[in-house]
């Protein structure tokens, strides 16, 4: 689990980096947006720092590490809170995957950044001004090919009701309105 002040510090860094690409397009937007909500990106892990503060006292690494694993994997195993731990043990798991559970996953948040920032990293490589946000666009219609979001595009996990498939989201760019919806 990474600290909020871990978080904070590879943040700027990032922010950091994008200025010194000196590109306007990048210095102008990229940077100034993350960094002025850089403390409501970082509230939730804040938050689950403050939830867990209690519990992580006196608790060994290897076995914070171990609840959380269980955590992450609890729907495959099929374990319920605490099940395979022992006995004292049994009221810090309950207590880590109740906050857990509240909580999105940090690299969901890691992922929706990384797919903000991606575009412009690409400006440093050469790509064509034209081409970004092409890419934007391809990749907020793209869904995922593996995993929990399997099927799902970023749209579509923001809550984007009826989001067109990237094929009929370019017919519709282009003019062509005799567009037949996927089946459901």
């Amino acid at each position: 689990m990474t600290s909020s002040l871990q978080a904070r510090q590879t943040i700027e860094t990032a922010a950091e980096l994008l200025i010194s690409l000196n590109v306007p397009e990048v210095t102008d937007l990229a940077p100034k947006q993350v960094l002025g909500h850089l403390d409501e990106l970082l509230a939730p892990l804040e938050w689950l720092e403050q939830a867990l503060a209690p519990w992580r006292e006196g608790l060994e690494p290897q076995t914070e590490a171990a609840i959380i694993w269980a955590w992450e994997h609890h729907q495959v195993l099929e374990l319920v809170a605490g099940e395979g731990f022992p006995e004292p043990l049994q009221e810090v798991v309950k207590a880590f995957w109740e906050a857990l559970e509240l909580f999105h996953r940090s690299s969901s948040l890691a992922e929706a950044l990384q797919s903000w920032l991606r575009p412009y990293l690409q400006v440093h490589r050469g790509m064509p001004r034209w081409l970004l946000p092409l890419l934007q666009f391809f990749w907020n219609h793209h869904p995922f090919q593996r995993g929990k979001r399997r099927g799902k595009s970023p749209l579509a996990m923001a809550g984007v009701e009826n989001v067109s498939s990237l094929a009929e989201a370019l017919d519709m760019l282009l003019g062509h309105h005799s567009i037949v919806p996927a089946a459901a």
